[in-house]
């Protein structure tokens, strides 16, 4: 068997199974949501994010189908540039910037505010939310400029602090993030679908700066958080409260859990046993390859033929050289050296690693495949280098997609319209 071409088309076929339009109707069907809608005088929806087109389609297609497409009385969505595919009846479309927010940013978050000044109190509020939406749009309290948030936007993300940590600086400086949606919606019923890009504890909270959710944080965090990161900020704020919601439901769509028992369906359905030994990783590549080792090494002391096993999260990475590369990349360089030790497994073992998204750092790469002959293929082809005499130099210079790109390893599938982090899978055949 082909095993390159094997782990292509299970990448594939999972990238499939998560995206955003799937997993929303899966969810509406399972939940028989068209019975909501019934009982509801009418909708206003309301879709924000990365997946902000797609999900919005996604939820008017559903209606549709149910012949209640009537329901709505005004639809809203904010996404990325490009992503627009047409027009949708009864939907105002904005498109905007990500990762920094932009005029049209401001523009869909005025927009916004004004509709739901005229959502009459009994309407039902449908909010379709997925990653990105903290710069897609926007509505800054009044002391601030749109240049300062583009200014601290930039230095928050380059800092090193976590999802959660930038997220909570932007929801205190936002009348939309930490509560603000709600605070406007309020007191009309409204139903979340979220699709989840954050790992960790009341994860919905962070997605795009948790629009629904009101902020718990004190306003003492919000300068802790910036002199911890060394962030220059004179400006003194006096934040607004945002303390009302009428949620009714929130149901999470899609998140690394379900992206790795998607995977583990796919393996499954190619005849393979497949286990999920770690999902929701979110401490350094150091230790994410140590417990990948451990697992492949453990399970290659008494093999199993047709068996998958599988590990999700977001690693984060310390980069001290020059080269290019992503942490997926990075990671299937290091689990290359320790393939190596069992050659004798070469036509029956791979490693790959990817990221959901279809992108992996700043490159052009979701990620990569190894096999146990990998590192021995990139010394054979490095040695006429300049720069490089042997894999080790090209790992020690963080230049893991040169590596990769050496022996045809790189995944390039192009973004993939969804983001449920990171997968990784290890097969014996």
């Amino acid at each position: 068997m082909d095993l390159k071409n094997f782990a292509l088309n299970i990448l594939r076929r999972t990238i499939q199974k998560i995206q955003p339009d799937f997993l929303l109707k899966q969810k509406l069907e399972e939940l028989n949501f068209y019975k909501t809608v019934e009982a509801s005088s009418n909708l206003f929806v309301i879709s924000l994010g990365k997946a902000g087109f797609t999900m919005g389609i996604s939820f008017y297609d559903y209606l549709k189908q149910h012949h209640l497409n009537n329901k709505i009385l005004k639809g809203f969505i904010c996404t990325p540039y490009h992503t627009k595919k047409f027009d949708i009846d009864g939907f105002e479309i904005i498109e905007s910037s990500h990762p920094y927010p932009d005029k049209n940013s401001l523009l869909a978050g005025e927009r916004l505010f004004e509709i739901t000044q005229t959502i009459p109190k009994e309407t039902t509020i449908i909010v379709l939310l997925s990653g990105g939406a903290s710069s897609l749009i926007e509505k800054p309290i009044d002391t601030i400029s749109l240049e300062e948030i583009q200014h601290l936007t930039e230095k928050l993300l380059k800092s090193g602090a976590t999802i959660q940590e930038i997220n909570t600086i932007r929801k205190k400086l936002s009348l939309i993030k930490g509560g603000g949606l709600a605070e406007m919606l309020y007191p009309r019923d409204v139903y979340q679908f979220l699709l989840s890009d954050v790992i960790g504890p009341n994860a919905e909270e962070y997605v795009s700066s948790g629009p629904m959710y009101p902020d718990k944080t004190s306003d003492e965090k919000v300068y802790q958080l910036l002199e911890q990161y060394s962030i220059e900020w004179s400006k003194k704020i006096l934040f607004p409260q945002k303390n009302r919601t009428s949620l009714k439901s929130s149901y999470t769509i899609g998140n690394n859990e379900i992206a790795a028992q998607k995977l583990k369906e796919s393996l499954i359905e190619e005849g393979y046993r497949a286990e999920i030994l770690r999902i929701n990783f979110t401490g350094n590549l150091d230790q994410y390859e140590q417990i990948i080792s451990n697992d492949i090494k453990n399970f290659l002391e008494k093999p199993k033929n047709k068996h998958a096993l599988i590990w999700g999260g977001e690693p984060t990475i310390r980069i001290t050289g020059t080269g290019i590369g992503g942490r997926n990349q990075e990671l299937c360089l290091r689990i290359a050296f320790c393939l190596k030790e069992f050659s004798q497994y070469k036509e029956k073992i791979l490693f790959s690693s990817f990221g959901t998204d279809g992108i992996d750092g700043p490159t052009d790469s979701a990620g990569g495949i190894v096999f146990c002959d990998s590192v021995q293929k990139i010394n054979d082809l490095i040695k006429n280098h300049q720069e490089y005499s042997n894999a080790e130099d090209l790992l020690r210079n963080n230049d893991s997609y040169t590596a990769l790109n050496l022996i045809d390893g790189l995944i390039k599938i192009g973004p993939t319209g969804t983001n449920l982090n990171d997968l990784s899978f290890f097969v014996y055949d």
